[in-house]
């Protein structure tokens, strides 16, 4: 068995595909292997994946009709046979020391989880991501903020092996990370934290989702449904209430931002209306949180879709 698997779903990433896997060749960890899913790739992504298997027995090839990001990742989990996962998107790479520092991390603060800052990689320059504290062995219950202050992105984290027993990526959604590392917080028994750029991700590729506005962004209200369910489930809803309130209402603002850019009003409708509804079935009270009273966020709301605010002005009014 090796320490890491790395998984790394391959779909029409030919233009960066030789930067991520050279990122990994040069880690000064070497006790990890690469598993590379093609998942249903229509470039040339494969010569470059079958290249690098020929070079390096760490690289191991699957190919697969394509299911998207989650089902790919969820593809890598069955065949990978590390103790520890790191998911990185083909698009992204790794800084040399990345895997070390991580596992390092692990072993000495004995966690199944930990989380990593990050160069984003813009076309305006590179911002280091990183949340200041050094967290080393806690968990949800006694820093219930991480839900909100740490990212839920899946390629900053080393996981152990065993917080995906009963736990996949859902499959055919957009923003499954939102809908997962929730899950993972919950799960892991110690969480730590390195304020230590180590994945370099690419933020302004052409087609990426979060850089665009599509009606996948209502995927959103999906992960959110999973997220609480999973929590109701796990009899612990109540007592994360709070958290996850301000989580529920964060994710829905970082999408909802996003409809500035598009002048689709049933969609802009659809939106707006799906949002509440999710939030009054959940949180009946959730107009009275402080995120939501801010004058930020409840200005925006009001105001940015101005178009439209003949519909959002009574939503807004109710439960004040």
């Amino acid at each position: 068995m090796v320490k890491i698997s790395v998984i790394v779903p391959v779909y029409n990433v030919e233009q960066y595909l030789r930067t991520c896997f050279d990122s990994l060749v040069v880690q000064t960890f070497r006790d990890f292997e690469v598993i590379v899913v093609n998942d249903g790739t229509k470039d040339q992504s494969q010569i470059i994946i079958d290249d690098y298997v020929a070079k390096d027995s760490r690289f191991k090839s699957y190919i697969k009709e394509n299911g998207g990001l989650s089902d790919a990742r969820n593809y890598g989990i069955a065949k990978a046979s590390g103790e520890y996962f790191f998911f990185l998107d083909s698009d992204d790479s790794l800084v040399e020391h990345a895997l070390e520092f991580l596992y390092q991390k692990a072993i000495i603060s004995e966690s199944d989880l930990v989380i990593c800052g990050y160069h984003e990689l813009k076309a305006t320059g590179i911002y280091d991501v990183i949340y200041p504290h050094e967290l080393t062995a806690v968990s949800l219950k006694s820093h219930p903020e991480i839900l909100n202050v740490l990212p839920h992105c899946a390629w900053n984290k080393l996981y152990h092996k065993e917080l995906f027993e009963t736990i996949r990526f859902p499959k055919g959604l957009y923003f499954e990370d939102s809908g997962t590392s929730p899950l993972i917080y919950l799960k892991a028994k110690r969480i730590s934290y390195l304020p230590l750029p180590l994945v370099n991700y690419l933020v302004d590729r052409p087609g990426n989702i979060t850089t665009t506005v599509s009606p996948k962004i209502l995927d959103v209200i999906d992960n959110l449904e999973i997220v609480n369910q999973f929590y109701i489930q796990e009899h612990v809803f109540k007592e994360y209430y709070k958290a996850l309130r301000l989580f529920n209402i964060r994710l829905i603002y970082d999408n909802l931002w996003k409809l500035k850019y598009t002048k689709e009003k049933a969609f802009i409708k659809k939106m707006f209306d799906r949002c509440f509804a999710h939030l009054d079935v959940y949180f009946k009270d959730w107009r009275k949180d402080s995120y939501f009273k801010s004058h930020s966020l409840k200005e925006f709301i009001r105001n940015v879709i101005c178009r439209n605010k003949y519909l959002y002005a009574l939503r807004l009014k109710k439960g004040e």
